[in-house]
């Protein structure tokens, strides 16, 4: 009992984490909303600057698409207990390569990669694997601070895990915001500067603790991100997971 009780407390903070992060960033675009429709009424009373009154127009449909983004996240975030259930054998090596490719969308990037792979044929549940290595791969390459970036999968494994490690030698993330890039629309760059919905690592998050895996940021010597996740062989249910 005392266990259980342990775990409904931890759920219990989680939600009131995830009700305060998601009021908060939800209501950032609709505070911008409003403050736009006000100037363009405004602009209509007064001033009449076609001009202005374009622009706010453009800048009031990207918040609208930023909500639209935003609640697409959540429901796929609401999601993973639900889809992408089923577990195959596939070759590794042409697993990787086409998630890489597909991901390669930049043709101002010369993109770099390499391959260490233990095992090349394993069994699992690809479908959402390929969800958590595709975010990690776009990310490096949209991060990316140079013309030219070098990829490198690895993949490993343990008596009990796939271990998968995903590293760049791109800008990598500041120390200081480590322990926050989880946590489900947070982004290291100001939405304003640089723009994403801040999910995509949150859902990975999910998506491992869902099949009683994890991932990780870890920290390199040398310039660049490195993430590593560790998939379960065997069972793909955490029986401890509460959706």
């Amino acid at each position: 009992m005392k266990i259980q009780g342990q775990k409904l407390e931890i759920l219990r903070k989680e939600f009131d984490e995830f009700v305060f992060i998601v009021s908060h960033d939800v209501k950032a675009p609709l505070r911008a909303i409003t403050n736009l429709t006000h100037w363009i009424e405004e602009d209509l009373a007064y001033t009449r600057n076609e001009e202005d009154i374009l622009e706010n127009f453009s800048m009031l449909k990207e918040r609208v698409k930023r909500m639209e983004d935003m609640i697409d996240s959540l429901g796929e975030y609401s999601r993973i207990h639900k889809e992408n259930l089923t577990v195959y054998k596939q070759n590794v090596f042409e697993f990787l390569d086409r998630v890489t490719n597909s991901s390669i969308t930049c043709p101002n990037i010369q993109i770099n990669k390499h391959y260490e792979i233990s095992n090349p044929i394993i069994e699992t549940n690809f479908g959402k694997l390929e969800r958590i290595i595709k975010e990690l791969i776009e990310n490096s390459i949209r991060f990316a601070n140079k013309s030219t970036i070098t990829i490198n999968i690895r993949a490993l494994e343990d008596e009990d895990f796939y271990v998968f490690q995903i590293s760049d030698n791109g800008c990598g993330i500041p120390k200081e915001v480590r322990d926050k890039i989880f946590k489900i629309f947070y982004t290291v760059r100001p939405k304003d500067i640089f723009y994403s919905t801040g999910a995509g690592l949150a859902i990975c998050k999910k998506i491992c603790q869902f099949v009683g895996g994890d991932i990780l940021y870890i920290e390199q010597e040398n310039e660049g991100a490195c993430f590593e996740v560790k998939w379960p062989k065997n069972n793909l249910i955490n029986d401890d997971y509460e959706s």
